[in-house]
């Protein structure tokens, strides 16, 4: 048994893969050097919010891409055309968004350099003595024990190395035994793959990430055999104040609190799934043209960020405008966001042959 993409299907995912964006950039906004342990109401808002309830933006990504490479595999669409259609829809934008980014960046960066006085290669993903071809590894990524020069682009370097072991993945889920198996052993290692040592554990965790594995899988498997049971709200209702509960920055050790919440995402994905159903203002939502902006808004949201609020940023807006915990952590959130999307507009309405080519499509 399988399930079809209906328009209502679509319209759902389309649109809990935007508030999943929207959680990203919120993700991104907590840094914890520009956040006063003292002010503890701040504190552990920011990273309630950031470091527990976002946490699910990218599993949840992962889900819906395994969902449909499914859908293309139940088509009989040939792997070589699978790789060949990611290598254009993921690939390029891949490329040219790392690209914006170091130029971008480097040039900021530099720039501050030169005015600090520090050496100009300081901040920046550049070693010394340069050599070009190193450079261009750390720019695309291709060092999977670090992050490309776009930091969120993991994301898509992780999901193309997935379609790339996608027949591995698709045969596993060939039965429901064999699929709730492989989806057991992945989650095992993905709750506790923090004992890996360094550097392997950075490897694992957004090089070939066991988060990604696993939940690239689950959306596979969901879409081989389909949950056919819809919650209702009383019980999606529990699901998500479970999720709220975990997701709290509990004071365990370390080992227990990444345990608890890896925990809380796979409840935390399952409760946005079931309590959006029950959104009054879901269909307007779904119509809304903005949710199209989505990975162009994942892909764009944290150059700006580095860029405007950097440390020296935030600490003129303390000087200059107020000194507020909150003032920062929520201007790095909806600055980089609005201007993301009001970029998006612009370039979808002015200049769509070069937003097409950053989008992928899209």
């Amino acid at each position: 048994m399988s399930v079809s993409i209906s328009k209502t299907l679509s319209s759902k995912i389309k649109t809990v893969s935007f508030l999943c964006t929207v959680l990203i950039a919120l993700l991104h906004a907590y840094e914890q050097s520009l956040l006063s342990e003292s002010n503890h109401c701040s504190f552990y808002v920011a990273r309630f919010l950031s470091l527990g309830i976002c946490e699910i933006a990218t599993p949840f990504f992962f889900i819906i891409s395994g969902f449909l490479l499914a859908c293309q595999y139940d088509d009989d669409v040939p792997y070589p055309q699978l790789v060949k259609k990611r290598l254009i829809s993921l690939g390029k934008p891949y490329v040219y968004w790392c690209i914006l980014y170091a130029l971008a960046y480097l040039l900021f960066a530099i720039l501050g350099n030169y005015l600090s006085g520090r050496p100009l290669t300081e901040n920046t993903f550049l070693a010394t003595p340069l050599h070009p071809w190193m450079e261009a590894c750390r720019i695309f990524g291709f060092d999977l024990f670090d992050f490309p020069a776009d930091g969120p682009l993991w994301y898509v370097r992780n999901l193309f190395l997935l379609v790339l072991l996608s027949p591995v993945l698709i045969t596993a889920m060939k039965n429901k035994t064999t699929g709730q198996m492989f989806i057991v052993f992945a989650f095992v290692f993905y709750l506790f793959h923090f004992l890996i040592p360094k550097p392997w554990w950075q490897f694992f965790m957004t090089g070939f990430s066991f988060r990604g594995l696993l939940f690239f899988s689950i959306g596979m498997y969901l879409k081989r055999f389909p949950v056919t049971w819809k919650p209702g709200f009383l019980f999606s209702l529990l699901l998500s104040l479970g999720w709220l509960v975990l997701a709290l920055p509990w004071k365990f050790s370390p080992n227990w609190r990444f345990i608890i919440l890896q925990i809380s995402i796979s409840i935390g994905c399952m409760a946005l799934w079931s309590i959006y159903d029950y959104i009054p203002w879901r269909e307007k939502l779904e119509s809304w043209h903005g949710i199209r902006y989505s990975f162009f808004i994942y892909a764009s949201h944290f150059a700006v960020l580095n860029i405007l609020f950097c440390l020296k940023g935030c600490n003129f807006l303390r000087k200059h405008v107020m000194d507020s915990d909150w003032l920062i952590y929520f201007l790095r959130f909806l600055v980089p966001l609005s201007i993301s999307f009001g970029v998006a507009i612009i370039l979808e309405r002015y200049l769509p042959k070069i937003y097409r080519t950053l989008t992928g499509g899209r």
